[in-house]
This record gives structure tokens, sequence and C-alpha cells, in this order.
């Protein structure tokens, strides 16, 4: 659903890669049933939190990553980021009543923001350069968001940057 976007109906369009932090680590002290769980939570407060009125696609990438796309402009987007931060790790703390010492239920995000009036490359290109600033955001000390510019390296992988 997130490659088929409307690019004709709406112009602007912000797109987050999100990845939950030291994931491996919540499936292996709690199991799969455990990473589930986890899953499904964050999946509940991103409909809440992360929801706009006009047609906010979210949906899993793959494994514990997620992408958000938001056409046009949504109102108080940091505060959502933050309410989206807070409510997920109260969520773990409930789940997991040892979580502080295990999996703390952070994450991660890489936005770019894209005007499809102005360059109308392919969506799995924006969601790369998302991608590429989630690559930074984990490798300079998760929990943190990184937004995609020109002077961020194309491509820049886990790892390598």
């Amino acid at each position: 659903e997130i490659l088929s976007i409307d690019k004709q109906r709406h112009k602007k369009w912000t797109f987050f890669l999100l990845d939950i932090d030291n994931f491996k680590r919540c499936n292996t002290v709690y199991g799969l049933g455990g990473g589930d769980r986890a899953l499904q939570a964050l999946t509940s407060i991103l409909k809440v939190t992360m929801n706009n009125e006009i047609e906010s696609l979210i949906g899993r990438w793959g494994g514990e990553e997620f992408v958000i796309a938001i056409p046009g402009e949504m109102n108080n987007l940091e505060a959502r980021i933050q309410a989206t931060r807070e409510g997920y790790q109260h969520a773990i703390q409930t789940i997991f009543t040892n979580s502080d010492d295990v999996f703390k239920g952070t994450f991660s995000m890489g936005r770019y923001d894209h005007d499809f009036s102005i360059s109308d490359i392919p969506i799995l290109d924006v969601v790369n350069r998302a991608d590429d600033a989630l690559c930074i955001a984990k490798t300079t000390g998760k929990n943190n968001m990184v937004i995609w510019n020109n002077q961020t390296p194309i491509r820049a992988r886990k790892g390598r940057l």
C-alpha cells in the first residue's frame, strides 16, 4: 500500500522508517510471543499517535521495522512522536515488568520529507532515503531520529557510514 500512494492527490509527503531498538534482545529474553506483544503494542500506539485525518499510512516494513507515510502537513508532529515514544515505553513496562533491565521499549527513526511536484522519484527511493537516515540514527546512539537531507550519505547502511 505504501508503494502505491497517490502522488497526484498529495504532492508533499513525510516518510518515516522506525526500528525498535534492541528487539532481538526482547525475543531472546521473552520469546517470540513476547516479541509479538511488543510489535502489537507499537502498532496500536502508532495508529493513535501518528494517524492523520488525511490518509496516513502505517505498515510493517519487515522484522521490527515500520514505515509511516503522511501526506501534507501533520499538526504537532514532534509532539506526536514524543507521545509515541512515551506510550510505547509505558506499554513495554506494563507488558514486561522487569523491562528496565532487559528491554527499554525505545525506537529509532529515519525521516524524509519529499515534494513530488519538485521531483517525481520512485516511492522506493523515497523510502530508501528514510532508511538511510534510520541507519544513521541506529549507529549514532539509538532512541533518536535523523532527518535525511542533502548531506546524508546516500545508501548508508548499518555499520558503514
